[in-house]
């Protein structure tokens, strides 16, 4: 369900390839939510938390492709996504089955040394998720944030100055994910740090997800997102108008591929920086301001307000009188109508017995 908004929207696109003004409202909301996803996830200590952040701001990535015209990579980062954000979720589950069920990160720590193999997996979907080279996540998300920029307009150019800036703070709040988890020193009993060290059942498909995670895209990148490939057939629509700038990018892509890769290291060494200095490191308070604006300022009033007109005007009013009340008092009415013509008088059922008679008539003469 996550996904189904995207994937509605990868389905009207032979209706928004032909309004500009659309593509470049989904390029602006995007690039807009993708940035403030993940500037918000570097603020979180709930480790499933992060990962959620994590998949609003790779959502915006999905729409920055939409509104850039180049709806097969997105569809194609879409499915890469699922794979190592299946496995980042799951393995986070794992920890927390494991961990008497600690979603606070503050409370972790030192689990590389009980579960490397946990370890392993995070590290092999953080990885793709920050979209370092020869894994998944690279060959869709590198690509797709240089598709904002062959546009050549001012709101792509934009979209992909924020997806840049969008891979900086991914890249933070990956590493401090890894970091606070798995390499700080423990902060909670022995007995429950050990508990982590113990395998499961739940750990077989994470097997899978991890290999998807590293060979799927670059399997499938050139059946799936070439320029050239017909592999979606007819399903998804490209204005030819808005492929040649994708295909320029083809032509271009050595230097500006860099870009974002260069981002994603300027956000992993920002994130070292700050763990090593001694004296600061944020990551030992929570600081969920953008909770509280987000909670307080916007999302609680908009709720209650539309809640009410809804319950009011909705709930109690059209869909009250289209559905149950509306069946009954039609029902009534009708049913009063009918009481009247029950008169008693012989001639008054003869004229509706014929008036009966000529309306089948009418009805099996006519040709439909």
């Amino acid at each position: 369900m996550v996904t189904a908004g995207v994937y509605l929207l990868l389905r009207l696109s032979p209706l928004l390839e032909f309004s500009s003004t659309s593509l470049a409202i989904i390029t602006l909301i995007g690039s807009f939510t993708a940035l403030y996803s993940a500037i918000t996830a570097l603020w979180q200590t709930d480790i499933k938390k992060v990962i959620a952040y994590s998949t609003c701001s790779q959502l915006g990535y999905l729409l920055i492709a939409i509104g850039c015209s180049n709806q097969s990579i997105g569809l194609f980062h879409l499915i890469n996504h699922a794979f190592f954000k299946a496995l980042l979720f799951l393995s986070a589950g794992s920890i927390l089955h494991t961990y008497n069920d600690q979603q606070d990160m503050r409370k972790m720590g030192g689990i590389i040394h009980f579960n490397p193999f946990i370890y392993t997996l995070v590290i092999i979907a953080s990885f793709s998720l920050m979209a370092l080279p020869f894994l998944t996540g690279y060959t869709s998300k590198d690509i797709l944030i240089e598709t904002a920029f062959g546009r050549y307009i001012f709101i792509s150019s934009l979209g992909f100055i924020w997806a840049c800036l969008t891979a900086i703070f991914t890249a933070f709040y990956s590493i401090k994910l890894i970091i606070m988890t798995f390499i700080w020193k423990p902060n909670s009993r022995k007995t429950t740090s050990c508990k982590a060290a113990f395998y499961n059942f739940e750990t077989i498909p994470l097997i899978f997800l991890a290999i998807a995670s590293i060979i799927f895209g670059l399997l499938t990148y050139y059946l799936i997102n070439s320029p050239y490939s017909s592999f979606y057939g007819n399903s998804l629509f490209n204005h030819p108008n808005h492929a040649a700038s994708l295909l320029d990018i083809e032509h271009k892509r050595e230097l500006v591929s860099l870009i974002p890769l260069l981002s994603t290291f300027i956000g992993s060494f920002a994130v070292l920086f700050i763990v090593f200095n001694p004296t600061y490191s944020p990551f030992k308070a929570s600081n969920n301001w953008f909770d509280y604006i987000y909670s307080y300022y916007l999302i609680y009033p908009f709720i209650s307000s539309f809640a009410t007109i809804s319950f009011k005007y909705l709930d109690r009013g059209f869909f009250e009188y289209l559905g149950p009340s509306g069946l009954q008092k039609f029902t009534i009415f009708t049913s009063n109508l009918l009481f009247k013509t029950d008169t008693g008088v012989i001639s008054h059922y003869t004229l509706n017995i014929i008036l009966a008679l000529l309306f089948i008539l009418y009805i099996a003469t006519q040709s439909f």
